[in-house]
């Protein structure tokens, strides 16, 4: 299939030697990256050229406006570029982990990634109202948290609306092995391919189906303009985030933002610095104990791999 020289297109899938992308038409196409200076991520717009015996090649990349990834020391991962929306994709325990959430949060927000916490399985009653004090929580923070069951039509319909929106071109899906992403995504997406996966009996954690990023085409029923995608992002039980600058990390809290004025510091890190609000908002019950230990536990992980 032939495609114009130097034309626009969005990757929906990357491998060693060759993406897939959609063209601005809506036709699905193979081009091979010429060179390995370009690291191309699903989401990124590329310019490609068709070459001698009709071959396409992917001749630039095209400027981001955002790149998700995770890090661990010098080793990092990007997980997908261009995004209006990254959807964090948690259910009931044992899967649920604030720690983890708010790792994403703080990827999010240092991208300026719009994000939104979908709790699926909202159909396992008792388990979801006791995450209740916690969905409240991250509500009162100002984050968009919604509630879903890939059992339930009605349910899922409240997901289709909010990806209804007309600003939302690319959209990923993230979450841990288990949460119920891949169910999400066929309900979704006409393009994908059914594959569920099981949860571990020993662990209770899922066991991981999608092994790499792939962004399907949203279905037209949910009323989206052709083109617009969903990236389903493989199932990360952790997420790193020493590319993260120790000082900056506390500009991720947002609930930190109208209290650390007052801490006796400009640059405290809200750690062990004597007279620190943030510190004494945690004491006073201002602040959550668990999105501050996840502060903790975050900054204690940069400044190990930040020391070498």
């Amino acid at each position: 299939m032939s495609c114009p020289a130097q034309k626009q297109s969005t990757v929906v899938e990357v491998t060693r030697r060759y993406v897939q992308a959609i063209t601005e038409e809506g036709l699905l196409v193979k081009a091979k990256t010429r060179s390995n200076s370009i690291e191309i991520s699903v989401g990124d717009r590329v310019l490609l050229e068709s070459v001698q015996g009709g071959e396409l090649v992917v001749t630039a990349l095209m400027p981001r406006k955002n790149l998700l990834f995770r890090s661990l020391g010098r080793k990092s991962k990007r997980l997908a570029a261009n995004l209006d929306l990254l959807i964090i994709m948690t259910s009931p325990p044992p899967l649920f982990n604030t720690e983890y959430i708010d790792r994403l949060l703080a990827a999010s927000l240092d991208q300026h990634i719009p994000a939104t916490i979908l709790v699926n399985k909202s159909d396992i009653t008792l388990a979801f109202e006791r995450m209740q004090p916690f969905i409240e929580s991250y509500r009162q923070l100002g984050f968009r948290v919604e509630a879903t069951s890939c059992l339930r039509d009605e349910s899922v319909a409240s997901v289709k609306a909010l990806l209804a929106a007309p600003n939302l071109e690319i959209v990923a899906l993230v979450g841990m092995s288990g949460v119920g992403k891949s169910s999400l995504v066929n309900l979704l997406s006409n393009e994908a391919d059914g594959r569920v996966g099981l949860l571990s009996s020993k662990t209770g954690q899922g066991r991981q189906t999608t092994t790499s990023a792939h962004a399907y085409r949203l279905a037209e029923s949910i009323g989206k303009k052709p083109g617009a995608l969903l990236i389903d992002l493989p199932g990360v039980q952790q997420f790193g985030l020493t590319h993260i600058e120790a000082d900056h990390l506390k500009l991720l809290y947002p609930e930190f933002d109208a209290i650390s004025h007052g801490c006796n510091y400009a640059n405290c890190r809200h750690v062990a610095e004597p007279e620190c609000a943030i510190i004494q908002a945690l004491e006073d019950g201002f602040i959550h104990n668990w999105r501050y230990s996840s502060y903790r536990a975050i900054l204690s992980e940069i400044q190990s791999f930040q020391a070498w």
